[in-house]
């Protein structure tokens, strides 16, 4: 009797610990840190919130539906390029400003459903799409 209570409390912890486990998280980029750094921990689902400040770097999601969003109320910059590459579920872009010259841009390459909201693009090379299926509002372009 005992055994079978203790098996039964086991697989309901085992339960509750791989929901637990499930759950999408809210990632933050500090200011002179990389959001490189925090896309390569997030996984599928998660919310990467960049704190407000000017992000000098190149960066790559490759293969995670996750989302990229500023601190509200905050400005966020990437003086470089931005490529989400091969995601196939629902992601989001939304309200900051990427690059600072022609040569950076954002790109999405072989995406499924991909919303780019508020971003501001008129400073660099603008939104170049692949094989993507994207929604676009309130962008600005140069």
């Amino acid at each position: 009797m005992k055994t079978a209570r203790y098996s039964f409390v086991l697989a309901i912890l085992s339960i509750i610990w791989a929901n637990h486990s499930l759950q999408a998280e809210n990632i933050y980029v500090l200011p002179n840190s990389k959001i490189q750094d925090a896309v390569n921990g997030a996984v599928d689902g998660d919310t990467v919130i960049i704190l407000g400040g000017i992000y000098n770097e190149d960066v790559l999601v490759e293969g995670k539906n996750i989302k990229l969003v500023r601190e509200k109320g905050k400005s966020v910059e990437i003086t470089g390029s931005l490529t989400y590459k091969n995601v196939t579920g629902p992601v989001v872009i939304r309200d900051f400003k990427i690059g600072r010259d022609s040569s950076k841009h954002l790109t999405l390459e072989n995406c499924e459903r991909v919303g780019v909201e508020d971003l501001n693009l008129a400073s660099g090379g603008g939104l170049i799409i692949k094989h993507s299926d994207v929604v676009a509002r309130s962008c600005q372009f140069a």
